[in-house]
């Protein structure tokens, strides 16, 4: 049904489609992403518009973008820039649509002894020529007194970094690296998404690139990035590394069926984050990979090629180089469901703590004063089962890891307890005798980009039965909104822990994410900011502002037990399916109600989709019988989300938006709260604008 649905989506495309040229400028980083053989255009993104291209009738012409004369680019109202900054500027020219990637900037550096940013002091820092980084990075770290050194491309700054002749660089993550470097996150310079930008003249061209690229199959867009990855390297390597080929190569696979994400049986079929990059790997330098498991071989590893897995340990450590990583996650706390929380890891002391053997962090986590009873089992199932009846107190693992096992296992009495600060790097060892295999992967490892793919590719689903997987979200959510607003309460009266508590709850609901509708984290805080200060104005109490800024986040919650096919419908839904959709509100307040997080939540949930005039759901409330906190983040819900882009509408301005809300005086929403939102219109632009 699926594929149909995409077939006649093509065909309506292709139907109203033109035949005109246009060409997408992409900066030329000589990647598995756009490079240039033979004066032709290659690699992912020139794959990805000559299909777009064929499906639509559109003549879409790559070419490489020169960044020294980008200005001079954004004048031609038929010039289309890829992976362009969404700036105020050149949002009144450009139409943007977000694609696939997601970008954090970092500092890159070799020296293992940094621990802080304020480390590079009087140190040489390489800065990229016209990039917005750069100017981020001068801006918001002006108390480093670095020397900055210019220089012109990131491959420059590799090899000056190899070569001792700056201390570290500045970039961005959508490329990897081709030797292993330490790095610090440069967190005040925000995450941005890379973009198409579209000239505004065009915006029939717009709408079209927009429904084909925020619909393409998850399944269509891997395989893209896959041929992209091994024909760039076939082409890059040629003969460099042809002693690999023919070789036959075994590969260290965890002990175990199931050691998800990394790896696990599917119909009896390896798959996995790591196994499908081994696959890549095989194709790009003609090898033939044997799998093999812990207990098929002896411990000194003398016949084993590669890890899956770069278990540190000192026998690892003495055979096996590790690979720059391909997976990252913090380490994660799971108790019983019905027992406390923890807000830091010191909380652990004197606790049985159970762990699989299998993973290799456990006491690195802690701190190695701290008095804490390990129980060692074999696998996390194990684990869980520890945890369940007793045995431990705790356990420790990989949250994506533990609510897979948990829903294979039917298990609906563990939860996440907590996280640690520790991170945990995943990479492959490449054995020390075989120097030449090292250097192939640390080259092809530049293109293990799935710690910043906007879509995860490779998680974007449990890998067993095709089941709707609300309920288990809705247990575990339930525990780790409870925790999130536990840590709040032990650290209330602090602006910064506000701050701590929207981010926290924004990231303990992306686990449900892909099963959720379109709200994202920046809607969640708006409408906590906007409801915040509609409550102040109103003069409510300090303690119910405190509240209805909290928990007016949680309006939606529901949502996670509304078939997700329905939260996504790409248009009006039926009557049938809108009766299903007023649910939520009463799920969001079972959630919230054995939370005990109180009324003002409850309320909140329930009722802020109820009307002024009584034609609201799901009680049929009208005038002041409708509580107050949910007729403030009635106004702010409905404002925010008229002002958001949809898969099913375009988004309105702030005064169209204005206006709606003004039509609706006395209908949907409490008059007074109106005239408040009128007078402090111009803040809850400011707020929207702020928190794009």
């Amino acid at each position: 049904m699926r594929i149909l649905l995409i077939q006649i989506l093509l065909l309506f495309i292709s139907l109203f489609s033109y035949g005109e040229d246009f060409k997408i400028y992409v900066e030329n980083e000589t990647s598995f992403l756009f490079y240039r053989e033979n004066n032709e255009s290659k690699g992912f993104y020139s794959e990805l518009f000559k299909k777009i291209g064929e499906d639509t009738n559109i003549g879409l012409d790559l070419l490489p973008l020169n960044p020294q004369i980008i200005l001079d680019f954004e004048k031609n109202d038929k010039n289309i820039i890829m992976d362009l900054i969404e700036t105020e500027e050149r949002e009144k020219k450009f139409n943007f649509i977000p694609t696939f990637f997601k970008l954090n900037s970092k500092i890159y550096f070799l020296d293992k002894s940094i621990k802080s940013i304020d480390n590079f002091k009087h140190r040489k820092v390489g800065l990229l020529e016209n990039y917005y980084i750069t100017k981020e990075f001068k801006e918001k770290y002006t108390h480093i007194d670095y020397i900055p050194v210019q220089i012109k491309s990131r491959q420059e700054g590799i090899e000056l970094l190899k070569d001792g002749k700056i201390d570290a660089f500045v970039a961005d993550n959508q490329y990897g690296m081709e030797i292993k470097t330490e790095s610090l996150d440069l967190t005040r310079i925000p995450t941005v998404s890379t973009n198409l930008a579209i000239p505004k003249s065009n915006e029939k061209l717009y709408y079209i690139l927009k429904d084909y690229i925020t619909k393409i199959p998850h399944e269509d867009l891997k395989k893209l990035i896959n041929d992209a990855r091994v024909n760039y390297y076939q082409y890059k390597f040629k003969d460099k590394y042809k002693d690999l080929e023919g070789k036959k190569l075994r590969v260290l696979l965890p002990s175990g069926n199931d050691y998800y994400p990394l790896y696990y049986k599917n119909n009896d079929v390896g798959d996995g984050i790591g196994i499908n990059y081994l696959r890549d790997i095989e194709k790009i330098l003609k090898i033939k990979i044997d799998y093999v498991v812990l207990e098929d071989i002896s411990k000194n590893f003398d016949d084993i090629d590669m890890t899956l897995v770069n278990r540190e340990t000192d026998l690892t450590k003495e055979k096996f180089n590790f690979s720059n990583s391909y997976y990252n996650f913090t380490v994660s706390v799971f108790n019983k469901m019905e027992d406390g929380f923890i807000s830091e890891v010191e909380e652990l002391y004197g606790k049985r703590v159970v762990v699989s053997k299998s993973e290799s962090y456990e006491k690195s986590t802690l701190k190695s004063n701290m008095d804490i009873d390990y129980l060692v089992v074999d696998n996390l199932q194990e684990a869980l089962e520890k945890v369940v009846t007793g045995e431990a107190d705790f356990g420790l693992g990989d949250e994506k890891a533990i609510i897979n096992k948990a829903f294979n296992l039917k298990n609906n009495k563990i939860k996440i307890a907590g996280n640690t600060n520790k991170k945990i790097e995943i990479g492959f060892g490449i054995n020390k005798n075989n120097p030449l295999l090292y250097n192939a992967i640390q080259e092809i490892s530049e293109s293990f980009l799935n710690g910043n793919l906007a879509v995860n590719l490779y998680l974007n689903k449990n890998h067993k039965e095709d089941k709707n997987y609300s309920t288990l979200f809705l247990i575990f959510l339930i525990g780790i909104i409870i925790m999130v607003l536990f840590r709040n309460y032990k650290l209330k009266k602090s602006e910064r822990r506000y701050y701590d508590l929207t981010m926290s709850l924004v990231g303990s609901l992306e686990a449900a994410s892909s099963y959720n509708d379109e709200d994202t984290g920046e809607h969640i805080r708006r409408v906590c900011l906007y409801s915040k200060y509609l409550a102040m104005k109103l003069g409510l109490s300090s303690k119910n502002v405190e509240e209805i800024g909290n928990f007016a986040s949680l309006h939606d919650i529901g949502k996670i037990g509304i078939d997700h096919n329905i939260l996504r419908k790409p248009g009006k839904l039926t009557n049938q399916e809108f009766e299903v959709m007023k649910n939520h509100t009463k799920i969001g307040f079972q959630i919230l109600q054995k939370s005990s997080l109180g009324k003002v939540a409850e309320n909140i949930a329930l009722y802020h989709h109820e009307k002024w005039n009584g034609n609201g759901y799901p009680t049929g409330l009208a005038h002041e019988a409708i509580p107050i906190e949910a007729r403030i983040v009635a106004v702010a819900d409905v404002y925010d989300a008229l002002r958001q882009e949809r898969s099913y509408k375009v988004a309105k301005s702030h005064e169209e938006a204005l206006k709606i809300i003004v039509e609706e005086i006395g209908i949907s929403f409490d008059p007074r709260i109106v005239r408040l939102f009128l007078e402090s219109q111009s803040t809850f632009e400011e707020i929207y604008n702020l928190n794009k």
